[in-house]
């Protein structure tokens, strides 16, 4: 287990937010938005140390809306110092990755 692994649980738990975890790499939880309730994992992943936070959104974009939401997510992403949105073409998915820091580093 990572010792940014291990921060961000003491974190959680000191705040008193709910998480499940599987496997000691990553945790998951469920924020409730205005719309709907968005799936956020934060892990390491091994291979790399690199340490990421993808948050999904539950509503898919219909197939014939897919093309405008790429511009959407294009226009969104202009800009970003930090972290990029992406839209998966084959199911709809919308999702904001962010990168903030590599294990051991900062």
């Amino acid at each position: 287990m990572s010792a940014a692994y291990e921060e961000l649980v003491e974190l959680l738990d000191e705040r008193g937010i709910g998480y499940s975890t599987s496997d000691g790499q990553a945790v998951r939880l469920d924020l409730r938005g205005q719309v709907a309730v968005y799936r956020i994992t934060a892990g390491v992943e091994p291979e790399t140390d690199l340490f990421q936070v993808v948050g999904r959104s539950p509503l898919l974009v219909p197939e014939g809306c897919r093309s405008a939401a790429a511009e959407t997510v294009a226009r969104a992403n202009y800009g970003l110092r930090l972290g990029k949105f992406e839209l998966d073409f084959a199911d709809g998915e919308v999702r904001f990755r962010v990168s903030p820091t590599r294990v051991g580093v900062g």
